[in-house]
């Protein structure tokens, strides 16, 4: 096991997965394989999505605002984070038309560094690889501002 998981995170997701899997093939005559690597993986998201971190007093938080594109237009927003004491980041971005409006979005887990390794892993992997694929794949095929 790592730092940021413990066998009983592991084992609620593997059992969770088991499940899945058995009621996908119940129900919709479907079986997928089971990989450790893929509970891992939900673990490890989950345990740095639950996890409250405590924000010390002296740092400020910054006010950050959404730029709408121009009409006609979709914006991909991307952004990544890790922790400091692991060596696993997430990332992720969506896509918003010119009302704000939600498109579609990703996310995904990955080993990273510090800050700006972190930033540039989320902008090769969520930009140019799956946000740029799912682009292409729903057809918003326009570029601009």
């Amino acid at each position: 096991m790592n730092s940021i998981i413990n066998w009983t995170n592991a084992f609620t997701f593997a059992i969770w997965n088991i499940l899945t899997n058995r009621n996908k093939n119940i129900h919709e005559n479907i079986s997928y394989a089971l990989h450790l690597s893929n509970i891992f993986k939900l673990a490890v998201e989950y345990k740095l999505l639950a996890e409250k971190e405590i924000i010390p007093h002296n740092k400020k938080p910054i006010v950050v605002t959404w730029h709408k594109p121009s009409h006609g237009f979709y914006k991909l927003n991307i952004d990544g984070s890790f922790m400091e004491n692991s060596s696993i980041c997430g990332f992720g971005g969506l896509f918003r038309d010119s009302n704000g409006h939600w498109i579609l979005g990703f996310k995904d887990t990955n080993y990273g560094s510090p800050p700006l390794q972190t930033e540039l892993l989320a902008l090769k992997e969520g930009a140019l690889k799956e946000g740029l694929r799912i682009a292409h794949e729903q057809g918003y095929n326009t570029t601009g501002s």
